[in-house]
């Protein structure tokens, strides 16, 4: 498993923040399929779209849904 932790925090912050909120998650050594050939974005398979969106009200947070990836585990 791989985290990704952006902040504008100092690097030891975000480090104990991400041992803090993420010690507990075991290891469970896990070897990743090599992904680097998968289209993921084109046109083809409906994804690499850009998006333009006006926002209906002055808030400052942003919600992201991300598409679906391939599976990664092969089934029993």
């Amino acid at each position: 498993m791989t985290l990704c932790l952006v902040g504008n925090h100092e690097l030891d912050k975000l480090q104990q923040m991400a041992v803090d909120n993420f010690h507990s998650i075991p290891n469970k050594n896990f070897n990743a399929p090599d992904l680097r050939n998968e289209e993921t974005f084109s046109l083809d398979n409906g994804l690499g779209h850009i998006f333009r969106l006006v926002p209906e009200k002055d808030l400052k947070q942003m919600s992201i849904c991300w598409p679906m990836m391939p599976e990664t585990l092969s089934k029993s």
